[in-house]
């Protein structure tokens, strides 16, 4: 194909500047960062994993080492979060003079860069004129739904990855050399082991388009595809192999999870269902489009139809599925005209097309959705439902976590976006050479019309960064709590559900501390903050609803005074090393907050910004014995319990953790007290993830002793059991319609000397 001389810089610097112009507020925010302000978005929680992960490479420890630094006193696996791992290396580099929100930032606006880039040289290599590859690397790169990963989703905007794994391929497919060929199967085994680090979404997109493209090509060439495996599996293994080296930090953060936690059960498929795609949002444009916002603003009010299209716009981020108009049209031009097409630019093209196809199916999630309507309802008000493919996942291992249909989007909007570079293709070829140029200007326009997207500028909050650098400098050791705080995941949370920037003092002071937001919150702990008196009725006393944040107006907060006694008090913040409390001022609930920090003995250090920091100096105080069903049982009852009943907690599904708080880690003898439900078993037992041994648990009530002493520390330590079986007792006891996973009844544990 004829490219015009440096067409590479031109592409570049179109590039560059739509990168800046859509971008244009992130950009500001590189340049002129300021530490005491921060955006409330999802952003920290890519930022703080970085961070973690950085400080353990810098360690010389695995990158995936847990952390404790936020919902203490639990320990946070950081491996099955979306881990952000391939942002480390450029941390190398610059983590020691900037922060690393700026950092994050820059790796963004660098990542949208190379997507263009490399979906470019794709094309090209694809034999693609040079003014379709333009408008399909442009479509792609800027695909309508990045307008709303880079308001916080950072690890989504890793969409480079795509072009860059085919393209790595068709080299190796073309290169008739031995050594370049396996220098490019290294390459594409590091590149799969990258992306696996960047998104794992991603990676299984992948995965599932590879196996696509196997069964397209085992039933439609099974002679070559069969020729291909077996004249390359020397190769393929090499590429597998350095995968699994590169992934051997990952895996050994796995086996240790998994040889103490119980597998998790499936998550609930409503999850599936809120995050997938509605059929009207393959055609709803983003609504940081400035031209559609504009448009849509018109509709609001005019009848009650336009309005909840209206409505539909405004709040379509979960499940945002425009691919663009230049895809759409790709489509749709395809198929009008694919008998006039010829047999070879079909046969090219197809497995594009279907694979395209097959993704934007797998973003509508396990069932058909259209206009917000999962069913039809037939006589006698009989809902129907329709099934999809997606509805599979939910039962396989591994696929069954994926539960955020509406990113398979990225799929479509790749495959749809090499599908329109052909269609383009066509198009300027039928075109005289004096309309080339005026039909590349217009199609251009479009493109810039449809997918066009302007970051808000939208107030920050101003943290406290003198409190913080404060906690920083201190020697005194403890846990932070910061009022307003809130315990977050994807779908649920307690305490203020916008007060985020808590995970940004984590990272600036270094310190543990109460509550924080991830993808993934095991509901264990959103049950042990609740039902603990100081940091529970906290929660509750500054939530103010769940409300959009710069599109609804929050709730009032419903204050009421703490029910339980000073001494109760004082024992939490004890079990909790809590020493350091950050007030927020003139809220509804800090005059409340500051009379109960009063009585249980802080006192103010200093104001900053709208914050107060009490202290309360820490009192070396033991809980090593627990009579679960009665009193402080709450500070014990980790990980997998059940409410307290008479004189025992259940512990249910396949494993539990009880916390203990020592001075003395010399303590050597653990006792407990259960009893296995239904039957006896075999439990294994760790303390702080190391193994101490077996029992054999009977289904009565009985004592059992274990030494434990070169396992303690001083400070919180867990407990962990692990159950060989547990049973719903519906399945077991006649009239039970109890589905609980019972494994054990918790009576009591102890530590002695």
């Amino acid at each position: 194909m004829n490219y015009p001389k440096n067409h590479w810089l031109y592409f570049f610097f179109v590039t560059l500047i739509l990168t800046i112009l859509f971008n244009f507020n992130l950009v500001k925010d590189v340049a002129f960062s300021n530490r005491s302000t921060i955006p409330i978005n999802d952003g920290v929680v890519t930022e703080f994993i970085t961070e973690a992960e950085y400080q353990n490479v810098i360690q010389e420890r695995n990158p995936f080492v847990p952390t404790k630094q936020i919902l203490y006193p639990f320990t946070t696996d950081i491996f099955n979060q979306d881990p952000s791992t391939t942002h480390i290396i450029p941390l190398f580099f610059l983590r020691p003079f900037f922060d690393v929100h700026r950092i994050t930032i820059t790796i963004v606006l660098f990542n949208i860069i190379l997507a263009n880039l490399f979906m470019y040289i794709l094309l090209r290599k694809m034999d693609i004129g040079w003014q379709p590859a333009v408008i399909a690397s442009l479509v792609f790169g800027f695909s309508p739904f990045l307008s709303y990963r880079v308001l916080g989703h950072y690890t989504y905007t890793v969409h480079y990855f795509f072009p860059l794994l085919m393209l790595l391929f068709i080299y190796y497919f073309e290169e008739k050399e031995y050594r370049r060929k396996l220098l490019l199967s290294v390459l594409w085994g590091v590149s799969w082991a990258f992306l696996f680090y960047a998104n794992p979404y991603y990676f299984i997109m992948a995965v599932i388009a590879v196996f696509f493209f196997f069964f397209y090509f085992l039933v439609h060439e099974r002679k070559s595809i069969v020729h291909f495996f077996m004249a390359h599996m020397r190769n393929l293994t090499i590429s597998c192999a350095v995968f699994l080296v590169l992934l051997s930090p990952w895996l050994a953060a796995y086996k240790n999870y998994s040889a103490i936690q119980a597998p998790q059960t499936s998550p609930s498929i409503i999850r599936s269902l809120i995050l997938s795609a509605d059929v009207l949002s393959f055609v709803m444009p983003s609504e940081f489009n400035p031209l559609y916002n504009a448009i849509f603003d018109r509709f609001s009010g005019i009848n009650p139809y336009l309005n909840n299209l209206s409505r539909f716009f405004e709040y379509n981020w979960k499940s945002f599925a425009y691919p663009g108009i230049i895809v759409l049209w790709g489509y749709f031009m395809f198929f009008v005209r694919y008998k006039k097409a010829s047999k070879k630019t079909r046969k090219a093209v197809m497995p594009f097309v279907l694979a395209g196809l097959f993704f934007a199916l797998l973003s509508l999630g396990p069932l058909f959705k259209i206009v917000n309507r999962w069913s039809i309802t037939l006589p006698e008000d009989i809902p129907l439902y329709f099934p999809l493919p997606f509805l599979m996942f939910h039962f396989l291992p591994f696929l069954k976590d994926l539960t955020a249909p509406a990113r398979f989007i990225t799929g479509f909007a790749f495959f749809g976006s090499i599908l329109s570079a052909f269609v383009l293709q066509g198009f300027f070829k039928r075109l005289k050479k004096t309309q080339v140029t005026t039909t590349f200007i217009i199609i251009f326009f479009i493109f810039l019309l449809d997918q066009m997207y302007v970051v808000p500028n939208r107030p920050e909050k101003q943290i406290p960064l003198k409190a913080y650098t404060y906690l920083a400098k201190s020697d005194e050791p403890g846990t932070v709590l910061e009022v307003p705080f809130t315990v977050r995941d994807g779908l649920q949370y307690i305490g203020d559900v916008h007060a985020t920037p808590i995970m940004r003092g984590s990272i600036i002071h270094n310190r543990q501390i109460i509550g924080g937001y991830l993808s993934r919150v095991d509901t264990s702990i959103f049950d042990y903050y609740k039902g603990l008196p100081f940091i529970g009725h906290t929660a509750a006393i500054i939530d103010k609803g769940n409300f959009h944040l710069y599109k609804e107006q929050p709730q009032e907060p419903n204050v009421s005074p703490f029910t339980v006694s000073t001494e109760a008090l004082e024992d939490e913040i004890d079990f909790l090393d809590i020493t350091y409390i950050l007030l927020k001022q003139r809220e509804d609930y800090t005059q409340l907050m500051l009379q109960t920090l009063t009585n249980i003995g802080f006192s103010k250090i200093l104001d900053d910004t709208g914050y107060t920091l009490y202290y309360r100096p820490p009192r070396k105080k033991e809980f090593t014995a627990v009579i679960f069903g009665e009193g402080n049982d709450y500070l014990f009852a980790g990980e997998n319990f059940g409410p307290p009943e008479k004189d025992f907690r259940w512990a249910m599904g396949k494993s539990a953790t009880v916390f203990v708080k020592i001075t003395d880690p010399k303590k050597t003898s653990l006792s407990f007290e259960i009893a296995s439900f239904h039957r006896s078993q075999i439990i294994d037992i760790y303390v702080n993830n190391n193994f101490i041994g077996q029992e054999k648990i009977s289904a009565s009530r009985s004592s059992y002793h274990r030494t434990v002493s070169k396992s303690l520390k001083a400070g919180i330590n867990s407990i962990q059991f692990k159950f060989s079986q547990s049973f719903q007792p519906k399945d077991i006891l006649s009239k039970s319609d109890d589905q609980r996973e019972l494994a054990v009844k918790f009576y009591s544990l102890s530590l002695n000397k």
